[in-house]
């Protein structure tokens, strides 16, 4: 469901999707002008970043020690 209204409540919900870039454009706009607006939803977003980056991270850590044990 895409709400043309943008409050933090809805912001928060749709978080993971946003990071994860599974959002529409329309939806990513309205949560980037949001954020710009609200300093507790900018702080979610970078914190976000910051945990998923860390995570994807980790993740591609974690295959190449696998494709390494597999290939020597």
């Amino acid at each position: 469901k895409i709400e043309k209204n943008m409050d933090c409540r809805l912001f928060l919900e749709q978080l993971d999707e946003l990071l994860a870039g599974e959002l529409p454009a329309a939806v990513r706009r309205r949560m980037e002008a949001h954020a710009a607006e609200c300093p507790a939803c900018a702080e979610a977003l970078r914190s976000g970043h910051r945990v998923h980056g860390a995570v994807k991270q980790m993740v591609w850590r974690a295959v190449g020690d696998l494709f390494h044990v597999r290939t020597c």
